[in-house]
Order: structure tokens, then C-alpha cells, then sequence
């Protein structure tokens, strides 16, 4: 933001800590997991077909050869993929990461629910030393469930105006008559990410 953002910048700075120190951020579990970034043959040996589907939520169960094709292989953006590990160095969960100088942004999550929390995986993320230089950004709906955690343990949303994610409706089609058609209409049934547009 040129000259007034750099002069803004140590009070965004001392904001940021403030509400840091007045969130819940250390009551989250992911204190005890590690990010690692994966390579390509490490991704081929996951099993994510095998984690656990959280309870009453859509969320889509991708495969690693999904994962290689929908964003190592993008021939427009450069991708990463990280690893969430458990103390046992056994993966619970990934995050897709978008890099742009300065902010990373997380592309896609997904979990093993019986082990991790979406939530908990980017909290591990955001505490990874190797990010100081950089903001996580994360978009999501705005009135789900993933969006309160995270403000609940210290993010804060930015609008669309100040350089967040544009404001994008999301549009459903599903026949009345499916037995979860009182379910689509919910926020609190999806957890969707960026990663999932266009496909």
C-alpha cells in the first residue's frame, strides 16, 4: 500500500498482537503438530480416501492424485502442499498454500477428522516460525463455522475494499425431495476453500 501503508504498518502490527493476546490462540490443540511440506512422491503414499468425514458437513474427499493434478500440476500458479503431522510424524491433515510476496494464501484443507480440525491445521500453520515474514489469509463463507473459530483464536476479517478475497456468491441447485435437501441450505454444512472453484 505504498507510503501510508508503510507508516500504518507498526499499528496494524501492535493491533494484531493486542488481539493475539486477548484471543483464545493457545487453547488450540495444534501446539502439538509440525507443517512439513510434502513433495510429490510423499503425496502418491497418503492415504486420504482412509481419514475420517466429519459428522452432519460436505466436504470434499480428494485424493492425492487429485491433489497432483488439480494444483502441482496447474500451469498457471505455483502451489505447495504442507503436511500437518502429529507427534508420531503420522499426517493427519494438508493444506494447499498459494504463495505471493509477502501473503500466503490457503488454497484447500482437508483433514482427518477423527485426528485434527480444519481450524486446528491452519492455526498450526500460522504459528510455523519459517511464516513470520508473511500474513495467512483464508477464505471462507462468511457466516460458517470455520470463519467464527478462526476469529474466535485471533484472525480478523478483511473486507474486499482493504484487499481481501472478493465477495463471490454461491449458488445450489438440489431437487426438494433429496433426503439432505434441509442440509444444503446450510453454512454450517459446508466447508468450502478457494481450491474448489471450477472443478
Amino acid at each position: 500500500l505504498g507510503l501510508a501503508g508503510g507508516m500504518a504498518s507498526p499499528f496494524v502490527d501492535l493491533y494484531a498482537g493486542a488481539r493475539r493476546a486477548i484471543s483464545h490462540w493457545n487453547e488450540v490443540e495444534s501446539s502439538n503438530f509440525q507443517a512439513i511440506e510434502l513433495s510429490e512422491g510423499e503425496l502418491s503414499a497418503l492415504r486420504l480416501e482412509d481419514w475420517a468425514s466429519p459428522w452432519e458437513r460436505f466436504v470434499m474427499n480428494a485424493s492425492s492424485e487429485y491433489l497432483k493434478w488439480r494444483f502441482l500440476r496447474d500451469p498457471l500458479r505455483q502451489f505447495s502442499i504442507i503436511a500437518v503431522t502429529n507427534p508420531k510424524c503420522e499426517v493427519c491433515g494438508y493444506l494447499v498454500l498459494r504463495h505471493m510476496p509477502g501473503r500466503i494464501w490457503v488454497a484447500d484443507c482437508g483433514v482427518d477428522h477423527g485426528r485434527l480440525s480444519e481450524t486446528s491445521a491452519i492455526l498450526c500453520l500460522c504459528r510455523d516460525s519459517k511464516l513470520n515474514d508473511n500474513t495467512v489469509w483464508i477464505t471462507s463463507l462468511r457466516s460458517s463455522p470455520l470463519a467464527a473459530e478462526l476469529e474466535y483464536y485471533g484472525l480478523f476479517r478483511v473486507r474486499p475494499s482493504r484487499g481481501g478475497y472478493p465477495d463471490y456468491p454461491l449458488v445450489g441447485y438440489w431437487r426438494p425431495d433429496h433426503p439432505l435437501a434441509s442440509a444444503f441450505a446450510q453454512p454450517t454444512s459446508w466447508r468450502l476453500f478457494p481450491g474448489s472453484n471450477d472443478v
